[in-house]
């Protein structure tokens, strides 16, 4: 990470008004150059002029491909290319020198091999150049690109002997060949434009100012004859600037870059690591100190030269920093040791090894970094201290701090909340969120109130009432978001005891008097058709007085439910055993059940606390259990009712458990469970459930349902143990 964006000192950036200026003083140096030639060393020694010429290039050609050669794996696809081709143009300029010298080894009938050469190694030139140009991404196999590169030089020096015929020897040949020559430069110079620049834009910008001079090179040697004159030279001592350039590029590109820039890197990187608020010292192999940073040498008073130029040092370090194997990776230990005044440092010191080359060790002064667990732990303690809800989030909605309330809410340790999203935790507790409207003139409108129920690893259902804010730093830029919290779970639950009793107090009102106004009526009904049944022998009448009967029976039914429902008494509560219960009923369900053909199967808990309870209501309750299993179970073909008890050791709590295989409930019945007047049944008044709820309730407990449609229903009374009764 830190090498790819490592800063360098240096600027290696061609612009273009430096670019001029190194087109201008390579000319005017070509230029100079070529007039101390043409001053009289050229005319008396053209020959040797021209061989040295030849031999400067194919010194610079071969130079080129050995840097490319021994660093092949670490170039870029595009530079390796540019080696190879001048491999292929190392050869043709061997064949060009060996024609050009004479040695009469040129075959008879053709033309000046030589200049065909030339031509040849130009047209090379131009073409490897446009080719690395191009984007190109695959890497080409070292060996398998030599081969290629060697291959394709014979096959064109095999090609010169079977084309005898096609010569540039003339001088309007030659002019159009240079001439072709500039073209392709300039069509090159184009696509180097075109290409972004990357890895390799040393080497192309390099390759710029080689294709500028060489096109003056071209120019100059398109124009002269065949005497010797200014633009033969200054042809040659521009070619010879043209392939110092490439050359340049590509030493630039490979060696020089690559250094200059792990250098500044390193440079970088002990800048990082000095400015590091930990000491930092590495060891070699022999136990001596290398290196350490400014905070470690500010925790001795020692610098790192002192200890390494001084054998007493040397040794003190060695000794205190002592490793018995330094391969070994150690999450800490503690060292007492003396800085250079003689004061006692206790080090927190973290080691890692590296390999054989030595081990670094990390060190933390005890002392500052006890105050900083100090004040984390303080602030930790009032947090804890606080009974409402704490949590805290990071800009991007992490959390990264809460309270022991809110763990102790949510029924998880610290380890599975921190480092979590929001979001994720939201999902986690099935949480749901409403806002509640904040008021008009609130400056923030990142300050917000939130109503949520979540579902804690429990099980329980909590309703929490969250104030999130904003956090700012100093600059006002948001760091994070603070929520503080309440759980108002039983707040609720007493707010809507109270609104029940207030409905039940005026009920009851209403159903003293109703009940009062009915049952005069009903109590004569039942008596006169008592008197018609014992006086009449017509037995049509006495079928009619029975239906009068059983009706008159019904609403006595009805109203007495009614009556208990909206008066309850209070229950008297004394300590009972639930498996003790359930036994004793054991005989009144079988004797239902046996009539209905429902098998019964018990299961009752071997361990087991008592409950504070009232023995007859918690039998009306369970026997109008039963009877609501029974009816479920009318149309199912092999009923079975199932009945148990649970102790949950974990919550304090003792459970019932009514399983029947009836025709079950929809989420819809199941949500209005406890209306009253809500029933399912043909000949049911709607009362008998919410009755049973609102003893259970009475008693501090609850029912829980799960029920699917067409796979029967369970019932549990849940009961606090006396031990959790408060």
């Amino acid at each position: 990470m830190f090498i790819t964006s490592a800063p360098t000192n240096e600027n290696y950036d061609i612009g273009f008004t430096e670019l001029l200026l190194r087109i201008g003083f390579t000319l005017c140096v070509s230029l100079i150059v070529t007039m101390v030639l043409l001053s009289g060393f050229w005319q008396v020694n053209p020959g040797l002029c021209q061989t040295a010429v030849e031999l400067t290039y194919l010194f610079i050609t071969t130079a080129v491909f050995w840097v490319v050669w021994y660093t092949y794996e670490k170039n870029s696809p595009s530079v390796n290319i540019m080696g190879l081709g001048f491999l292929i143009v190392t050869v043709l300029e061997i064949l060009q020198i060996i024609y050009f010298l004479g040695l009469g080894i040129q075959p008879e009938n053709f033309a000046d091999m030589g200049i065909r050469y030339l031509a040849v190694s130009r047209t090379v030139q131009i073409i490897i150049i446009a080719v690395m140009v191009a984007p190109l991404k695959c890497k080409l196999n070292k060996w398998l690109g030599i081969a290629m590169a060697l291959l394709t030089s014979f096959l064109l020096s095999y090609a010169m002997f079977h084309f005898p015929s096609v010569s540039p020897a003339s001088a309007f040949a030659k002019s159009a060949l240079y001439c072709i020559f500039i073209i392709g430069s300039l069509l090159t110079l184009v696509l180097i434009k075109n290409r972004p620049f990357g890895k390799d834009s040393l080497t192309y910008k390099y390759i710029c100012l080689a294709l500028i001079v060489v096109i003056t090179s071209d120019l100059s040697l398109a124009i002269y004859g065949d005497e010797i004159t200014f633009f033969l030279v200054f042809g040659h001592v521009t070619k010879i600037a043209y392939m110092y350039y490439l050359f340049k590029g590509i030493v630039e590109n490979v060696l020089t870059h690559p250094y200059i820039k792990i250098e500044s890197v390193n440079v970088h990187m002990s800048k990082i690591i000095n400015g590091l608020p930990l000491g930092l010292m590495v060891f070699d192999a022999d136990y001596s100190l290398a290196f350490a940073n400014i905070k470690a040498e500010e925790i001795f008073g020692y610098n790192c030269n002192e200890v390494r130029e001084s054998d007493e040092l040397k040794e003190l370090f060695a000794r205190q920093f002592y490793v018995t194997n330094k391969s070994d990776n150690l999450n800490h230990k503690m060292v007492k040791v003396k800085n250079r005044q003689g004061a006692d440092i206790n080090l927190r010191v973290y080691q890692w090894a590296l390999g054989e080359e030595g081990y670094i060790q990390l060190i933390i002064d005890a002392k500052k970094e006890q105050e900083l667990e100090n004040l984390h732990l303080q602030t930790q303690t009032v947090l804890n201290s606080m009974k409402n809800l704490f949590l805290l989030l990071d800009k991007n909605k992490y959390i990264v701090q809460c309270n022991k309330a809110f763990l102790q809410m949510i029924d998880l340790s610290e380890e599975d909340v921190w480092g979590m999203t929001l979001e994720r935790f939201t999902a986690l507790m099935q949480c749901t969120w409403r806002e509640v409207l904040t008021e008009a003139g609130t400056e923030d409108k990142l300050n917000k109130m939130y109503e949520a129920i979540l579902i804690t690893s429990s099980g329980e259902s909590k309703e929490v009432m969250f104030d999130l804010a904003p956090v700012y730093n100093v600059e006002r830029v948001l760091v994070g978001y603070i929520a503080l919290g309440i759980d108002v779970t039983r707040l609720k639950a007493e707010q809507l005891r109270l609104q029940q009793q207030e409905k039940l107090a005026v009920l009851g009102q209403m159903a003293a008097g109703i009940v009062h106004e009915i049952k005069n009526p009903l109590t004569a009904i039942k008596r006169f058709s008592q008197i018609l049944k014992s006086q009449t022998t017509d037995e049509r009448l006495r079928s009619y007085v029975n239906i009068i009967e059983t009706e008159a029976n019904g609403v006595n039914q009805v109203v007495s439910d009614f009556l208990s429902f909206a008066r309850p008494r209070a229950p008297a509560l004394k300590p009972i055993s639930i498996n003790n219960l359930i036994t004793s009923l054991s005989l009144i369900i079988e004797s239902q059940l046996f009539i209905k053909n429902v098998t019964l199967k018990m299961d009752i808990a071997k361990e087991e606390r008592t409950v504070l309870a009232d023995e007859d209501q918690l039998k009306q309750v369970i026997m109008n259990m039963v009877k609501n299993a029974i009816d479920a179970m009318a149309n199912t073909i092999r009923p079975m009712l199932i009945l148990s008890t649970k102790y949950n050791k974990k919550n304090g709590e003792m459970a019932m458990v009514l399983s029947d295989n009836g025709k079950g409930m929809s989420a819809e019945e199941i949500s209005k469970i406890g209306t009253p007047f809500y029933t399912t049944k043909d000949a049911g008044t709607g009362l008998g459930l919410s009755v049973c709820l609102q003893i259970i309730k009475q008693h501090g407990g609850r029912i829980d349902v799960n029920a699917i449609a067409g796979s029967g229903s369970t019932f549990s009374i849940i009961l606090p143990c006396i031990d959790n009764v408060i």
